[in-house]
């Protein structure tokens, strides 16, 4: 019903003012019921009536299966706390997942042996089974206070709801505003104000209040329902009336007195029940048997908590005690003092699992207690096992400082550091190392910090500084150690090569010193590489050869790229991805997708290319991977620039600039280079030459990017009328391309040397790069150089040859989608009187977005939508929607149809 003034009231649940938010919530539910699964975060102060919202909305939700939890700041650091609270009720469907993701969910919960997990395979699993559980009636998770959720359980509910697309499910949640970064970032968010004063009057009638009480009340609680509630019920008969004597009001903020209001009521319960109750807020998200246990450890009974519940302050279910609204388990801490609150801790200590133990023993320790630190290295360790760096990182630090020997203190302040970095905590990481610096008395505790602190100089944009903790920290365990300090050395060498400052010949001096001979050679071949890029075409460079190897590293794919070996790179890199998405870790695996990406678009496979990048970015997204995400982007903007989409383009070069100022720039030249091509593609020779004299000048000449791009280079000089500024890029090009010995380089080199050669030696060279071209992996490039030896020949006047390799250009450009390139072509063969016509292709993969083509690939390939699922992280019911869509597009009708579109 409307009510004066705009406010809108839901009858049942006495909410004014809530009409636009009502709203947005019964859209979200209605995608539940129909399948099309959505995600919201309302965010704003507290008692701000966020839950009544989350009330309102399990109100609605009829015939769903509603699961709900509340964050509790004391649990805040034990892994997949939350998330098991939250899906408890459904655990006996786990055993219907795949058999990887009910391992990691078991694991994370504690209900059976945890393997080294990635925490992201836990989030696929919490996927799988809120897709299961739609399968037979709607889901509707429900999270309130989510900025208190432990950060593992946050990840794993992010990276499904994300995922969530065809299933009859919806995740909605409440968090505050503070404190930042909380909460489930990622997810889309409403936020929610204060009442209007219509709305909050409509809110006090009927509480037998003088207008200028209601008044009052309403100006104190700034349009805060809980605290017009709260304040309104603790006045007294004479308060209401409109007494001369000041209101009682507390003079804090509308929640504070909101808290204030609730502490009242809770002293006024009895003693024996106010310990039962101070027992349920230290517990958490314990479950009853525990918390009956605990309180019966403390003298006491369950039966203490009934007048508690009679005021309304909590509730006691089959499921544990829940508080009727957060600030009333803040209240009943704040209420308690110290002796209460360690009375309770010890009661809890002794009944709860051993993670929630060392948590509770640590708040009882009042100084140095190794006992404690050593349970908490334990709740560390198999924090790390459930895949929770976060949880393992404050589990290292709580137990460093319950440390009293330096050495002890040292390396767990260490540990701590290095959970934080990987858990994307970069500040506090740096702030963990910070404190650890000079307790490290052991060599290899040493080194696991240099370790520690060269990733975060690389993460700050500073290499070099990178490198040299590394080689620092590899000299410490040369002999004790000495894979590991190589495995240390070949870092340094990788930062070294992506520093776009200054060379640092010592530091690659003292790496080819530290490194057996495979491993110097190699070093010794970047630096070749490096000096061409500096300008120096005369020194020699010797590429060395593959090393003989089971396993590839993400290193080992950046030297392959800097040889030129595509082939490799792609294999490689797409071995890699497969052995990620199989063991679930999406860390590692955004770096597999960054170099198949980058193979895949080099090799011309601009579509599965494109596929990769926006599956990398997704996970990047997700993880927090800022300058993998510019890396990745850079990917996708070459294609745009392929492609001739330039506003795609220009979209993701603006969002590879916005990157560079909180992250590395790494990715900033690959942005030029990108810009560069779709110049080139558009015949804005000038606006191309000028950005790549830029970028081969400027710190991004050294960009592994730039190698493949000097032809880039060489034609724009050309074309735009200034061939002496393609002598240098034909020469650094060509003093690479005869050492890694490609033969793709070899063509391409060819055709930049027919570019810039007279007429009379132009045709043998052309000729050279034509059949070099046969059968090299590169068809884009192949294309470019017919497309340049027919404007060659059509400049000659020889019509009939350069209609044979204009046409043969046109029909490849038009097949790879490549449209600028196409329209070049086409132009060419207008102007020798051919009809471009015959050379438009259509192929019905590039009908298909990035994630259905990925799905229609894997389901050529024989994998069932389980299988898809569990590979590209998204829910059978998402992958069989994909299909739906794909098959018109495909002109196919059933999936043996699909066989021919296998990779």
């Amino acid at each position: 019903m409307s009510v004066p003034g705009g406010a809108q009231r839901d009858e049942g649940l006495k909410l004014y003012g809530r009409g636009e938010h009502l709203a947005v919530i019964d859209r979200l539910l209605e995608g539940m019921r129909c399948g099309r699964a959505g995600s919201l975060v309302l965010v704003g102060e507290a008692g701000i009536g966020k839950t009544a919202l989350l009330d309102a909305a399990e109100g609605k939700a009829a015939g769903a299966r509603v699961l709900r939890v509340t964050g509790v700041e004391s649990e805040a650091e034990l892994p997949f706390a939350g998330l098991h609270a939250l899906l408890r009720p459904a655990l006996d469907e786990v055993g219907a997942l795949p058999e990887r993701q009910a391992a990691a969910l078991r694991g994370a919960f504690g209900m059976a042996e945890a393997a080294v997990a990635d925490r992201f395979l836990v989030g696929l699993g919490v996927l799988s089974l809120v897709a299961e559980l739609a399968e037979g009636r709607p889901v509707l998770l429900l999270v309130d206070d989510a900025q208190w959720l432990d950060r593992a359980s946050a990840d794993a509910l992010v990276f499904a709801a994300r995922r969530l697309h065809a299933e009859r499910a919806a995740v909605l949640a409440a968090a505050r505003d503070e404190p930042p970064g909380a909460g489930l970032p990622g997810l889309s968010e409403l936020r929610v104000g204060g009442l209007d004063r219509v709305s909050a009057r409509q809110l006090l009638a009927g509480e037998g209040l003088a207008l200028a009480v209601r008044d009052q009340l309403i100006a104190e609680a700034a349009g805060n329902p809980l605290a017009l509630i709260e304040l309104s019920r603790g006045l007294s008969a004479a308060d209401r009336a409109g007494s001369v004597a000041p209101l009682p009001l507390p003079g804090a903020s509308p929640a504070g007195r909101v808290q204030g209001a609730f502490l009242a009521r809770v002293t006024a319960l009895p003693e024996q029940c106010r310990r039962a109750v101070l027992i349920a807020a230290l517990g958490g998200m314990a479950d009853l048997a525990q918390i009956s246990r605990a309180i019966d450890a403390a003298g006491g009974s369950l039966i203490d908590l009934a007048a508690a519940e009679r005021t309304g302050l909590l509730r006691v279910t089959p499921a544990g005690v829940s508080f009727s609204h957060p600030l009333v388990r803040a209240a009943v801490l704040a209420g308690a003092d110290v002796a209460e609150r360690m009375a309770g801790h010890q009661a809890l200590a002794g009944v709860l699992d051993p993670d929630q133990r060392a948590w509770h023993l640590a708040a009882l320790a009042t100084g140095p207690d190794e006992q404690v630190a050593a349970e908490l290295d334990a709740a560390a360790v198999r924090a790390g096992h459930r895949g929770s760096r976060a949880s393992t990182s404050a589990a290292y630090e709580r137990a460093a400082g319950l440390s009293a020997d330096p050495a002890a203190k040292g390396r767990r302040l260490i540990l701590a550091a290095g959970a934080a970095f990987e858990a994307g905590q970069l500040p506090r990481a740096a702030a963990l190392a910070e404190q650890a610096d000079g307790l490290a008395a052991d060599p290899g505790h040493a080194a696991v910090l240099a370790g520690v602190r060269a990733q975060l100089q690389f993460e700050a944009g500073r290499p070099a500084d990178a490198a040299c903790l590394l080689l620092d920290g590899a000299a410490l365990i040369r002999l004790t150690e000495p894979d590991n300090a190589q495995m240390m050395v070949m870092g340094a060498v990788n930062m070294l090569w992506l520093n776009a400052g200054p060379a640092c010949p010592q530091l690659e001096a003292r790496a080819v010193a530290m490194l057996p001979h495979a491993g110097a050679s190699l070093v010794e071949f970047l630096q070749a590489v490096r000096r061409l890029q500096d300008g120096d075409t005369r020194a020699p460079i010797t590429a060395p050869a593959r090393p003989d190897r089971r396993s590839s590293s993400v290193a080992q794919l950046l030297f392959d790229l800097i040889r030129g070996d595509l082939l490799d790179v792609r294999r490689d890199a797409a071995d890699m991805a497969a052995e990620c998405r199989d063991t679930g870790i999406a860390g590692l695996l955004t770096y597999a997708l960054i170099y198949l990406a980058s193979a895949q678009a080099l090799r011309g496979e601009f579509l599965d290319a494109m596929a990769s990048a926006e599956e990398g970015l997704r996970i990047a997204t997700d993880i927090g991977q800022a300058g993998l995400t510019g890396q990745l982007t850079s990917t996708a903007a070459l294609l745009a620039a392929i492609a001739g989409d330039e506003e795609a383009c220009l979209a993701r070069v603006a969002q590879m600039r916005d990157l560079s100022a909180s992250a590395q720039a790494l990715s900033l030249p690959g942005a030029d280079l990108a810009l560069a091509l779709l110049d080139l593609g558009a015949v804005r020779y000038q606006s191309a030459l000028d950005r790549m004299e830029a970028v081969s000048a400027g710190p991004g000449r050294r960009h592994p990017q730039l190698l493949y791009a000097y032809p880039d280079h060489v034609e724009a000089a050309v074309r735009a009328g200034r061939p002496d500024l393609a002598a240098r890029p034909l020469a650094q090009f060509s003093a690479w391309a005869g050492p890694i010995g490609q033969p793709w380089a070899e063509a391409v080199a060819a055709r930049c040397a027919a570019l810039t050669a007279s007429d009379a030696h132009a045709e043998p060279l052309y000729l050279r790069a034509i059949a070099a071209h046969e059968g090299d992996g590169r068809p884009f490039e192949q294309a470019r150089t017919r497309l340049l030896y027919g404007e060659w020949l059509r400049r000659g006047r020889r019509r009939a040859d350069a209609r044979e390799q204009l046409l043969a250009a046109a029909g490849a450009f038009a097949r790879m989608g490549a449209r600028p390139w196409r329209e070049r072509a086409e132009a060419e063969l207008r102007a020798v009187g051919a009809r471009p016509a015959v050379v438009t292709a259509d192929d019905p993969l590039a009908r298909l977005t990035p994630q259905e083509l990925q799905v229609v690939r894997l389901a050529a390939a024989g994998a069932s939508n389980k299988q898809i699922g569990a590979q590209l992280f998204l829910s059978p019911r998402t992958v069989g929607y994909h299909l739906h869509k794909a098959f018109p597009k495909l002109g196919v009708s059933a999936r043996e149809e699909l066989a021919r579109y296998a990779p």
